[in-house]
């Protein structure tokens, strides 16, 4: 009796781990060998169990795969014996630990809750034995019963986002190519239903492999990348241009059943992240599981976004209008619809990055626009378009690039409390509505002044004139200036007024000529 009872306060798991490599993915291999004679409950419980769970540093645990458990009739829950095998999925760096926890019984009693701490140090790892390789072969997610009611919700919330507003002016170039075009109505729906499915495959695909290289990534990552989002408006800008036929491109005509591919991925695009309930949880399934299963469920929201196109290709009904003079009317406010569609992607461009690269992006995009204008109107040669049109995007991409200046907003109390602390300010004087203050950023952005106000223990500070002030305006009162752009350096016995015009080497001269602080 007493060496059972010394058994049982003994009884713990042996935990073994391993790495395996399998179509470019790495896995550790956790194999947890329970003693002769116990089970430990699996994740399913009667909540009373405690059930087996592993916590992995920086690995969600929705990623995780467990062996199958064994279904005790008698007790009616899950359980595990023997051997249990639990691979967890190793992106751009390894879990530094795991942490196991666990309930662990016989047949007569249960032991405490149990938790287990396992230092990890993945390169050091040997490969699993053959014995722990077939059965890794045989390893099933935990929500292995699968069914079509995830491939059903994605399917009706693919149709439900046909009627979201950010899908519908997108939308809109594909309603115009259908009712100009009766005699290719079903070939151009087969070819957006095909732009759908191939765009919504393709962004599941890569939110996926993003979370499993660790990168912290949802539904909708496309649109929170400035640059893309700036790619997107500059297509948008293109289409525009075409629907009005201020320039022929093929695949943005409507006249071409091609072109109604693109407008399924564009549509896509815009319109994806714009869940609706039945869709957000289709996503969030179809995330969690294998690469086929994920396919299917994409694969379910394109077919569902394009269902109405091809049910009314095949089967017309009489409610369609015949083409006629009024398309002359609906066909350019389509073109002025989307620029609402241009304007909402710089609201989330300037959210992005920030509200002062509003007014250089808003000109490049009118800028590409006025080219591809010349263009249509063969007022400039076509690969002299192409060079300016390189140049107006190569200036966006460096735009978006750009970080805004840093610094601490104006207040008296601050640049009191810093030259008390015997630092020296530089203020700089500035409005979102002036134009040459832009410059003057630039100039302070630079690395050699940013070095130089190190050097000389100068702290910047900004103060915004955008909207009215009044410490702002005694400001400059005080040091006899009219306005923005005001430049003003402020040493603890001394003011330095710069030129309204900033140049690099004036501003490097006045900020070397500073007292040296002891």
């Amino acid at each position: 009796m007493f060496l059972a009872l010394w058994s049982l306060l003994w009884a713990n798991l042996q935990v073994n781990l391993s790495k395996y490599t399998e179509h470019n993915q790495n896995w550790l291999v956790v194999e947890l060998v329970i003693p002769k004679g116990y089970f430990v409950y699996g994740q399913k419980t009667d909540g009373n169990a405690t059930p087996l769970d592993i916590t992995a540093e920086g690995v969600p645990h929705d990623q995780l795969h467990f062996e199958c458990p064994i279904f005790d009739k008698e007790m009616e829950l899950d359980i595990y014996k023997d051997n249990v095998i639990i691979l967890v999925p190793i992106g751009k760096k390894s879990p530094k630990k795991i942490k196991i926890t666990y309930g662990m019984c016989t047949d007569v009693v249960c032991l405490p809750p149990s938790t287990i701490t396992k230092m990890v140090e993945y390169d050091q790892l040997s490969s699993p034995t053959d014995d722990i390789f077939k059965r890794y072969k045989d390893l099933c997610l935990q929500k292995k019963a699968w069914s079509l009611l995830p491939i059903v919700l994605a399917f009706l919330g693919g149709m439900l986002l046909n009627i979201m507003p950010c899908v519908l002016p997108v939308l809109s170039i594909k309603v115009l190519s259908f009712l100009t075009h009766a005699e290719t109505r079903f070939q151009s729906s087969l070819l957006y239903a095909l732009g759908n499915i191939t765009t919504f495959v393709t962004l599941g695909l890569l939110t996926g492999v993003l979370k499993t290289m660790g990168t912290v990534s949802g539904w909708g990552f496309h649109l929170q990348n400035p640059l893309f989002v700036f790619g997107l408006a500059c297509l948008f800008i293109i289409m525009i241009m075409s629907i009005l036929d201020l320039i022929i491109i093929p695949i943005f005509q409507t006249a071409t059943p091609k072109s109604s591919f693109f407008t399924g991925v564009m549509t896509v695009l815009v319109g994806a992240p714009c869940t609706v309930p039945m869709m957000s949880t289709a996503v969030s399934y179809g995330l969690t599981q294998t690469a086929l299963e994920s396919v299917l469920i994409f694969t379910a929201l394109g077919v569902g976004m394009s269902t109405p196109f091809l049910l009314l290709s095949i089967f017309p009904v009489r409610i369609l209008p015949k083409p006629g003079p009024w398309l002359l009317f609906l066909k350019p406010s389509l073109g002025f619809i989307l620029i609402v569609t241009v304007l909402w992607l710089l609201q989330i461009y300037t959210a992005l990055t920030s509200l002062d690269h509003f007014l250089v992006i808003s000109t490049v995009l009118v800028g590409i626009a006025y080219t591809l204008w010349l263009c249509g109107q063969q007022l400039l040669k076509g690969w002299m378009a192409g060079i300016l049109a390189i140049c107006l995007i190569s200036g966006g991409i460096i735009q978006t690039l750009y970080r805004p200046l840093a610094s601490i907003p104006y207040s008296e109390t601050v640049v009191t409390k810093t030259i008390s602390d015997g630092k020296n300010v530089l203020i700089y004087a500035t409005a979102k509505w002036c134009l040459t203050c832009k410059i003057n950023a630039m100039i302070l952005q630079k690395e050699s002044v940013q070095h130089a106000m190190k050097t000389s223990d100068t702290v910047l500070i900004t103060a915004d004139y955008t909207q009215q002030d009044k410490d702002i305006t005694l400001l400059l009162r005080k040091h006899n200036l009219a306005g923005v752009p005001a430049t003003i350096i402020l040493t603890d016995n001394n003011a330095i007024i710069l030129p309204e015009i900033l140049t690099e080497s004036h501003v490097l001269k006045v900020l070397a000529d500073l007292p040296k602080k002891t």
